[in-house]
């Protein structure tokens, strides 16, 4: 296992190899003049064989570094082909996770909001449930006594503008109560 310097300066050897490659490379067979210490380092330093870069929209997102088979045979144009298949479906898998992991965080916001806003309404529809309960108690404390003085009146002085009059504030009176209910 190398350490943290030797790490990144393998990170910046195979980021020099994927970023020029949209396949596996075979080590072995990686044949170019200017890259051929750095083909011979990675493999006696390293022990890689093989390197496939991680590409998800033409962006790498990572690689994958093979050491030999553990048979000792060399790795063959079919191998190359398998894990550049296998890094393609990862590539696929990656982004999916990412979108899932979006999507759960962007559900987790909008359900907070939906409870932050259903907290407002509740609170709002209190506020307008105990405005109407004060409402009606202040035109049914009046009403009451004009009811009363109407009653009275209605005794002393029977007519039947007096009972209209009556039954208009228990009209009234009703209405109010209908409203509370609502």
């Amino acid at each position: 296992r190398p350490d943290s310097e030797t790490a990144l300066q393998l990170q910046g050897h195979l980021r020099s190899i994927v970023f020029r490659r949209k396949d596996a490379v075979i080590l072995s067979r990686w044949a170019t003049e200017s890259q051929g210490n750095l083909r011979d380092s990675l493999r006696k330093e390293y022990g890689l064989e093989l390197i496939a870069p991680i590409l998800l929209n033409q962006k790498l997102i990572g690689a994958i570094a093979l050491g030999p088979k553990l048979s000792g045979d060399p790795y063959r144009d079919e191998d190359a082909a398998l894990i550049t298949t296998l890094v393609n479906q990862l590539a696929v898998g990656l982004e999916k996770a990412r979108l899932f992991e979006k999507l759960k965080n962007y559900s987790g916001t909008l359900e907070e909001r939906v409870r932050e806003r259903t907290a407002e309404l509740e609170k709002l529809q209190e506020g307008q449930r105990q405005m109407m309960i004060d409402i009606s108690h202040r035109l049914q404390t009046p009403l009451t006594i004009i009811k009363s003085e109407v009653e009275l009146m209605g005794k002393q002085h029977p007519s039947e503008q007096m009972e209209a009059f009556e039954t208009s504030i228990d009209g009234i009176s009703k209405f109010i109560y209908d409203l509370l209910s609502l």
